[in-house]
């Protein structure tokens, strides 16, 4: 019997192959975006998740007032010593420096993942020692630990205590061994421990803090408390603290780049789930409308004694035949796309482990996908049989789950469509639009040192260079000399918070060079009689609360007056999340560069950056060989900022194909097989006198009430969607009209040559040999 009904299955997805394909392509894709980008959740949410008491485990950071968003990455040194004494809730605390670097040790270098910490750490992280000193991470202490791998990388089977590593030009002696962590899916990893180098000014920030609570704390209370803390200490002032526990470091603010955001992983795992829904329910309408024309044939064996269990092995046979074919479809596509998905992810595990979770993924997809579609057959199967052997079929309700199923797939695909559009747009707007400074073709050179003067003297001489400064600071990469925190100022409101204001000294040179946009007022060779000059920008009167900022006077920490005698526009060098920041911009003196190096700024001209690049390249050999130069491109680093943004474009815009594709074709599907089922209506309706077009149009009034009822719902959520979405920038694109009409005409228009395309070939047939056939 299991054999009959096989083959039963394989005859039917090979009558009806086209839609066959289209479904199983449309959930096989859905299948590995769902499945992947679940996958890329679940690592992200697992982070260290592997060490003992890890939910126990937080990293204590303060605000970021540089940038006015996100946290530092850095604290003082004394800070977690000063919260062990203050929080009782608090076991252990203690502070870590973590990087890459190179030990040389048995006449070998190499390169290791190195932790600077105190003695807390093997507290904290749970960290045994195998053999060797409890106490090598002790201040300023000369011995180090090593893991068990490193220990046999360097000296092979023999005894590692005692032998000597050399560190930073320093020896350090080996009087520690742990073990070697296999699991590389940590923030923490490491090598090479040796001692942290402690200080008790709270002046200077260089490490990270740790907390490990204790056992039944109220961690809410605890992070409140935390947060309403203000340490002032050393002339720094600490508050608004936060708590982030270990396992959410990595998609809460990282200290690193991502090549997409976790939020935007969220989405595309939203997207392929909704691919699958959009995919199963296009399947389903197919396979409904499939066992209604299979009514006589359902009512035939009901005669002949067929069980209702037969009937549903039968019907569910070709949903899981269906549902096995989209899987290995899936598994060949997550093979294909591997290599690219672990470069975007940054995942780094093991190739068969990642197999067995996608396997476990893709069963539980097909399991709930299964479980779902048989409450719609069953119910249909039921009615269509007691109808068939009735004699009749109720038009009207028949209908109902076709039409639902087609507007839903209308939902999600115009959508998708109006949601990816506006992405692009959004991207596209950002990459052009005027953000207040110019960054075409402009570099900056880092490293010059003592000869910047002389490297910018060879760089004028050069034929592909327009312009070239030396600058003591630049833009982009973004640089700030230091930060004043202002109390006092003209005209200021009793209420008013202070003023964290950055501060840039430059010339008129560096203003003109970068093309930034003096709103009022004058530069500083224009304006030489001001004693202590400064030019703003428009953040800046904002916060000092200053609608006619120019003549207006400030006091520095210092205690001296200064004048604004111009505002420049804002400009944006950062991701365009973040607003712009209060800036001032002071008149840079001859003898300021003795005491900083400076970096170089230089534009290319139109279309000669890589004749530009070889000319540099070629003078910096060959006059300056002993220098070590980094350039940087604007453009390049902006498009840094833009990285998950392009990712997500690039994600989505696929998904949104597919949808739209699936969608497409099932209403290809559906237009073919409604046009099979009532060819004798239509021929009917020949006899009659009906022409072509009227038939065409009797099926395309149809479509086209349902793509507006899909429209009228999905817009005014897309737009809910994108609009909170594109708040979050700082230039914002508009949402017009247009791409409302665009997108209806343009789904119109697809929707009708589908439709046509399946009607008229039922429309142009013979009416009399139609009927004759029936």
């Amino acid at each position: 019997m299991f054999k009959h009904y096989l083959k039963i299955t394989f005859r039917t997805l090979w009558k009806y192959k086209l839609q066959s394909v289209i479904s199983i392509i449309g959930l096989s894709v859905g299948l590995v975006c769902f499945v992947l980008s679940t996958m890329w959740i679940r690592y992200e949410l697992t982070y260290d998740a592997f060490r003992l008491n890890a939910e126990r485990i937080y990293r204590v950071r303060v605000p970021d007032i540089w940038t006015g968003k996100g946290l530092y990455s850095v604290t003082p040194y004394p800070l977690a010593n000063y919260l062990k004494e203050t929080f009782p809730e608090i076991e252990a605390a203690g502070n870590l420096q973590d990087f890459d670097c190179d030990i040389e040790a048995n006449g070998q270098t190499v390169k290791v993942n190195c932790v600077r910490a105190d003695t807390s750490f093997f507290h904290i992280f749970s960290v045994p020692i195998l053999i060797g000193n409890k106490s090598v991470l002790r201040n300023e202490s000369k011995e180090v630990a090593v893991t068990e791998d490193l220990a046999k990388r360097l000296f092979g089977e023999e005894n590692p205590l005692g032998k000597q590593i050399k560190f930073f030009g320093q020896e350090y002696s080996v009087e520690a061994v742990i073990p070697t962590s296999r699991n590389t899916h940590t923030h923490i990893p490491y090598d090479f421990l040796c001692a942290v180098n402690q200080r008790s000014s709270f002046g200077a920030s260089d490490s990270k803090t740790y907390i490990l609570l204790k056992e039944g704390m109220d961690e809410k209370q605890f992070m409140d408390k935390l947060h309403h803390l203000k340490i002032e200490k050393d002339a720094v002032v600490l508050s608004e603290m936060v708590a982030t526990p270990l396992t959410a470091l990595h998609y809460t603010q990282p200290d690193e780049g991502r090549n997409v955001k976790f939020n935007h992983v969220i989405l595309f795992a939203v997207a392929g789930g909704l691919v699958i829904v959009c995919s199963l329910f296009n399947y389903l309408t197919l396979f409904i409308s499939r066992i209604r024309m299979r009514g006589k044939e359902l009512a035939l064996r009901k005669v002949n004694g067929a069980s209702n269990r037969s009937f549903l092995v039968l019907l569910s046979m070709e949903l899981m035949i269906t549902l096995c074919l989209a899987v290995l479809l899936g598994f060949i596509l997550i093979e294909w796309v591997m290599p690219e998905f672990l470069e975007l992810s940054s995942i780094r595990e093991n190739k068969t482990s990642m197999y067995l979770e996608v396997a476990g993924y893709a069963f539980l997809v097909m399991l709930f996908s299964l479980l779902i579609s048989l409450i719609p057959i069953e119910y249909f199967r039921k009615k269509t049989l007691q109808l068939s052997l009735q004699g009749g079929m109720q038009v009207k309700s028949r209908n109902l789950f076709r039409r639902g199923s087609i507007i839903l797939q209308l939902i999600i695909s115009i959508g998708f469509i109006f949601c990816t559009s506006i992405l692009f747009k959004q991207i596209h707007y950002l990459n052009h639009t005027d953000l207040g400074i110019a960054r075409e073709n402009i570099y900056t050179m880092e490293g010059t040192g003592d000869l910047s003067s002389a490297v910018v003297r060879e760089l004028k001489q050069l034929p592909t260079i327009e312009e070239a400064l030396f600058v003591q600071t630049s833009l982009l990469p973004k640089r700030s000399d230091y930060m004043y925190h202002l109390n006092e100022w003209e005209e200021k409101h009793p209420d008013a918070p202070r003023v964290n204001l950055h501060v840039l000294k430059v010339d008129d040179d560096f203003i003109r060079f970068y093309h930034l946009t003096l709103l009022e007022g004058e530069l500083f060779d224009e304006n030489k009689n001001v004693a202590h000059p400064v030019i703003i920008n428009e953040t800046a009167a904002r916060k000092f609360g200053w609608n006619k900022p120019l003549g207006k006077k400030y006091k520095s920490p210092s205690g001296e007056e200064t004048t604004v005698i111009g505002v420049i526009k804002d400009y944006y060098v950062e991701s365009p999340t973040i607003p712009a920041q209060a800036l001032s911009f002071y008149k840079v003196q001859e003898e300021e560069f003795k005491y900083n190096s400076g970096n170089i700024i230089y534009k290319c001209k139109e279309g000669k950056a890589k004749e530009c690049k070889d000319q540099m390249n070629e003078i910096m050999k060959r006059k300056f060989p002993d220098l070590n130069v980094f350039t940087s491109s604007m453009e390049e680093l902006y498009k840094e900022y833009m990285k998950s943004e392009q990712s997500l474009l690039l994600l989505l815009g696929f998904v949104s194909m597919v949808c739209i594709l699936v969608s497409v074709f099932g209403i290809y599907s559906l237009s073919s097989l409604s046009a099979e089922e009532k060819r004798k209506e239509i021929a009917i309706r020949k006899v009659n006198g009906a022409t072509v077009k009227s038939i065409l149009h009797l099926f395309l009034r149809e479509y086209f009430w349902l793509l507006l009822v899909g429209a009228f719902v999905a817009f005014p959520i897309g737009y809910l969607i994108m609009h909170s979405w594109i708040q979050n920038y700082m230039k914002q694109t508009a949402i017009n009209s247009w791409i409302y009409l665009s997108i209806f005409f343009v789904a119109g228009f697809v929707i009708a040559m589908s439709v046509i395309s399946c009607v008229w070939h039922a429309a142009k047939q013979n009416p009399a040999e139609v009927i004759k056939s029936e």
